[in-house]
């Protein structure tokens, strides 16, 4: 056990911020349930201050005697600590644990191989985990990649929880106090342009505002905790008050559906991709029950009174399937790890158009690189520190006024802003033209036979780049009829018909085998390279007289001959 040489009594009190003062508040302010998390747990304010309290001397007790200074707290090269585990409530008392450290928490995905976790473990100079029994072996695996690469340790501690004794006073220490911006969360970007970086997050992004949510507030999370959506979601909800069902990672529509029809759900994000789902899942499943079940469901929804979504562009035709099946409150989002989160979204109630992601929040100055249109550049008090241990690409993610380069294009028109596409990725030149790949994927999105489409750009040698499309095939429901043949004649031509000009068209044609799943992020971005090499086997250049089974291709040369036009905007 590690010994110290300070005031014992200031060792066992928490820092004075409002982090922890929020939380002694609270656990007198809001008797009752807080959380309920299906891996099985159920927890009140005093039980989640026990546990804290618990993991914090877990750590201190199992963490080498040399990682904490003269006043028990964590010194800087031992400061970030992993967490490698299924359980949403056990993310939150570690965090809650880690930050009373000093020290910075770093969720990694259960689904990690170990190659991918010693990377992210070398960028975060983390030496130790904290794992559950379900990601013991796991760890013990990358453990032992670690060793056999590097020749470090690395720290393996079980997450348990306190006895049930009455809760122990949540007492802080008046005199120890954290800069604001010190870094208390690292979240890797997702990696789908270039290797994944660390973002560290400030301390004083988690302090609260005075305000709290009414304790009717149910806030349903679904998201995995190495995902901004994910982690400080569930924190700020513990901090405002907000009571939370956690869902196990990966559940299905259906579990969703049969959670929602309890009518107790008030607010939940989720991306457009999982929106999609439930949308499938309703049409096949609980759109042909008898109506009085089916209602259920229905009214079920209507207790909700917000629903983020984010990460993916959000079509117009799925919002207005929720809009009219129950009038369900769907407000689309623009967020960035780097801010914490949201940074751009719609407003109560507005009217929703393709590519709109609406005002500024409150707090974020927003600008484009050219007026009204160009890059998005943010700007934020409790925005990243930068990323961990990497100063060039710190240096890099910022203009010379300290704005946030995010490399997304949007338009402005008055105060709304209009999402255009990545910079580096969400464009294809295709000749002298440039295509568009979101639009491309709406126009798809649209035709009534396709669910999901996946637009790739393609290297050409001749062309400059080509768009392959990846499709699933809408499953009719019980009052469609079949959707007949599908395929990239049929495709192109209706496209065309939908006025999409000639050069945008598909070149490449698969569709996504029945029940198969595609490569995401946990945020729910398609990996689009890895779309391309296995559905299409393509990993650079269009090979010379390419072929595949079940891919269809058109060709590299501008359509000249077919039925809409063959360039927009007079061919600029």
């Amino acid at each position: 056990m590690s010994t110290w040489g300070g005031n014992v009594q200031s060792i066992h009190k928490f820092p004075n911020d409002s982090i922890f003062t929020r939380l002694r508040q609270l656990q007198t302010e809001r008797p009752g349930e807080l959380v309920h998390d299906e891996h099985g747990i159920n927890a009140d304010y005093s039980d989640l201050i026990s546990d804290v309290i618990h993991m914090r001397q877990v750590l201190r007790e199992q963490l080498p005697s040399n990682s904490f200074d003269e006043n028990g707290l964590l010194r800087k090269e031992a400061m970030s600590i992993a967490f490698h585990a299924f359980s949403g409530y056990y993310f939150i008392v570690s965090f809650f644990a880690i930050v009373a450290l000093g020290g910075i928490c770093v969720p990694l995905a259960t689904s990690l191989i170990p190659e991918e976790a010693l990377y992210f473990l070398d960028k975060a100079k983390a030496t130790s985990i904290l794992v559950e029994e379900r990601t013991f072996e796991n760890a013990t695996t990358i453990k032992n990649h670690v060793h056999n690469q590097t020749g470090q340790g690395l720290n393996i501690i079980r997450i348990t929880r306190s006895e049930p004794n009455p809760c122990p006073q949540l007492e802080i220490n008046e005199q120890l106090v954290f800069s604001p911006t010190a870094g208390c969360l690292v979240l890797f970007t997702s990696g789908t342009t270039s290797l994944p970086k660390g973002v560290l997050l400030p301390r004083q992004l988690f302090y609260p505002t005075p305000e709290l949510v009414p304790p009717s507030s149910l806030y349903l999370a679904s998201s995995p905790v190495q995902w901004v959506g994910g982690s400080t979601g569930m924190i700020d909800s513990v901090l405002y008050g907000q009571r939370l069902y956690i869902m196990k990672d990966g559940s299905s529509p259906a579990k969703f559906w049969e959670v929602l029809r309890e009518g107790k759900i008030t607010v939940t994000s989720v991306s457009p991709t999982f929106l999609r789902k439930l949308r499938e899942y309703y049409n096949e499943n609980i759109s042909c029950l008898p109506s009085e079940d089916r209602e259920k469901y229905i009214n079920g929804a209507r207790s909700l009174r917000t629903v983020f979504t984010s990460g993916s562009p959000l079509n117009p035709s799925l919002k207005n399937f929720f809009t009219d099946l129950n009038n369900m409150p769907v407000r689309n989002g623009y967020g960035i790890t780097e801010m914490g989160g949201g940074v751009i979204i719609t407003p109560k109630g507005s009217t929703y158009v393709d590519g709109y992601i609406g005002t500024p929040i409150p707090g974020m100055t927003v600008k484009l690189s050219d007026g009204e249109h160009g890059e998005i550049l943010v700007k934020h008090p409790n925005m990243f520190v930068g990323y961990i241990n990497d100063e060039a690409a710190t240096k890099a993610a910022f203009d010379h006024e300290g704005f946030y380069k995010s490399g997304d294009y949007a338009e402005r028109i008055g105060n709304d802003y209009f999402f255009k596409g990545r910079v580096s990725s969400d464009w294809v030149r295709f000749h002298e033209y440039t295509i568009s790949i979101l639009e491309l994927e709406r126009y798809l999105m649209d035709l009534p036979y396709i669910s999901e489409a996946h637009v790739l750009p393609v290297p050409d040698r001749e062309a400059g780049g080509l768009v392959a499309a990846l499709v699933e095939v809408q499953k009719p429901n019980a009052t469609e009829q079949e959707h007949g043949n599908i395929n990239l004649r049929r495709i192109r031509e209706d496209l065309a018909a939908a006025n999409l000009v000639s050069y945008k068209l598909p070149a490449l044609l698969r569709i996504l085998p029945n029940n198969e799943e595609v490569p995401r992020t946990a945020s729910g971005k398609a990996l689009k390279k890895e779309i391309l090499r296995k559905y299409f086997n393509i990993s650079g250049h269009l090979p010379k007289d390419y072929a595949m089974d079940g891919v269809e291709y058109w060709g590299n040369k501008i359509d000249m001959t077919t039925s809409t036009r063959t360039f927009d905007w007079g061919g600029l």
